[in-house]
């Protein structure tokens, strides 16, 4: 009989589709706020008692989603790497929500907010059937679920900008979505499979025999280009920073720190289960990911360090962020494959609490221009203070979370004698310092900082706790990361094999 706990991973889909219906019926804003952030705390316990329950036995299980068995059937794959991951996703994006309450009602129309929650809904539940599925199609169906979603929350705050970084994001991101959809289409032809499993079986004879080499071949560069522009991979980046900058602050949070990462998940999913490691070596697929990621490690950093929109600068880094990822998923080690994803968690947890810090920023000093916020220091030091952590974290100031992603790169790089990441860690840690330590230095110790009034506008408790959670998080992950690092090793050693 099968156990209670394997149906968490069907069970939290269904539940956030079915949400999705729902929300839209509710006219009243406040009601469907609730509904939305019900789920998400739902999905969250969830996902933490399904962790709960395979983590002591290193459990992965087969959940067979229909009547029909695999390879014609779908089916749900979960072990300790997908719950964690779905643990994550849903902790950040409840948080996200929470922080962003005070603009959403500001932001959002009544006649909109309604279809607001319901595609945070989809969002949901478009990532988690992404984490969880093993049957490629379905991916590609909720890929395009979570695109359709991410175009929506961007746009909802209906300003000129957020229409024209919407239109900029729904070319580049529909462009990829068809690499995507070619990419299967080729495998499904040569195969016969859209299983992960079976597609991998197969995918290993047909090159070991020689068959079909050049469409497989054509099939992995088309998945993973269609991938790594729909995670805002240099060169493919330029829609993240108009996108995040431009929306609401729960939007730029939820698409900066989660979406993106949704789909670098899947990029992992399809190395080490669609084509196998072996494969995007030999291809040299891992060395290309590997060059754009270092690539987008200094690109990123040179380019926040000239922005003066405090929104800008910190989706700009994210540019920056995402290299460090594909860097680590570059390496092709175990190491390189553990750093990427502790720093998948580092970056949606950071990311997300220094937007929404942001959005408390701009709304008390009535201004986006970090070089008008030479007050700010004085003014809001609780949110000054979470700000300076944040940033620390992103730079890699020992004993925070940021540190332990970058010390973690290190040591894959170090383990495989890779001298240019360890030159491109330094020097990026260098370029965060440079964008980093300006507003702080202004906003704390300036002339203007030094006779300001304090506690003059600083946010009240119920607008900043999220933040203040997030903020604990990035400091308790730093001071004791072991278990964590634990729980993704764990997880890893499956998807490895």
């Amino acid at each position: 009989m099968l156990e209670w706990y394997k149906n968490i991973p069907l069970f939290s889909i269904l539940i956030s589709l079915a949400a999705a219906i729902i929300t839209p019926l509710i006219k009243n804003k406040k009601c469907a706020a609730v509904i939305t952030t019900s789920l998400i705390a739902t999905v969250l316990l969830a996902s933490v008692i399904l962790s709960v329950c395979i983590v002591p036995s290193n459990e992965v299980f087969i959940y067979q989603a229909g009547y029909f068995s695999a390879p014609w059937g779908n089916e749900l794959k979960c072990g300790v790497f997908e719950s964690v991951m779905a643990s994550v996703f849903a902790f950040v994006m409840l948080f996200s929500v929470f922080g962003g309450l005070k603009d959403l009602k500001y932001d959002l129309e009544n006649k909109t907010s309604q279809y607001y929650y319901m595609m945070l809904d989809l969002l949901l539940a478009s990532m988690l059937a992404i984490i969880y599925s093993n049957d490629i199609f379905t991916c590609y169906v909720f890929i395009e679920i979570n695109t359709v979603g991410a175009f929506f929350i961007v746009m909802a705050k209906e300003k000129d900008d957020t229409y024209l970084a919407t239109v900029r994001y729904f070319i580049v991101s529909m462009l990829a979505s068809g690499l995507i959809l070619f990419s299967i289409a080729i495998l499904y032809t040569v195969t016969g499979h859209l299983n992960m499993l079976y597609l991998f079986e197969s995918i290993q004879l047909l090159w070991e025999s020689g068959s079909y080499r050049l469409p497989v071949l054509v099939a992995a560069g088309m998945m993973c280009v269609g991938l790594t522009v729909k995670s805002a991979l240099f060169p493919f980046h330029a829609w993240l920073p108009k996108a995040s900058s431009a929306a609401t602050v729960t939007s730029s949070a939820i698409l900066s720190s989660l979406i993106t990462k949704g789909y670098i998940v899947l990029l992992i999913k399809v190395f080490y289960r669609v084509f196998g490691i072996e494969f995007i070596r030999e291809t040299n697929i891992s060395n290309v990911l590997f060059v754009f990621g270092v690539i987008a490690m200094i690109y990123g950093s040179v380019k926040a360090m000239r922005q003066t929109d405090i929104k800008k600068m910190i989706a700009c880094s994210s540019i920056s962020q995402i290299g460090y990822i594909y860097a680590g998923i570059g390496l092709a080690s175990p190491l390189g494959l553990a750093a990427a994803v502790y720093h998948i968690i580092t970056h949606a947890v950071t990311k997300a609490d220094m937007f929404l810090i942001a959005g408390n920023m701009i709304s008390y000093s009535k201004t986006r221009d970090l070089r008008k916020m030479r007050d700010i220091g004085p003014k809001m030091p609780v949110t000054m203070a979470m700000f300076v952590i944040c940033a620390l974290s992103m730079i890699g100031i020992p004993l925070l979370m940021g540190f332990i992603s970058k010390w973690n790169l290190a040591q894959a790089a170090i383990d495989g004698e890779n001298r240019v990441l360890i030159i491109a860690l330094t020097l990026s840690t260098l370029l965060n310092a440079s964008y980093y330590f300006p507003p702080i230095i202004r906003g704390c110790f300036s002339k203007e900082a030094r006779t300001a009034e304090k506690f003059t506008s600083q946010a009240p408790f119920k607008e900043i706790w999220s933040q203040i959670v997030l903020t604990l998080v990035i400091v308790l992950m730093g001071l004791f990361s072991a278990p964590l690092s634990a729980l993704i090793n764990t997880g890893l050693a499956d998807l490895i094999g």
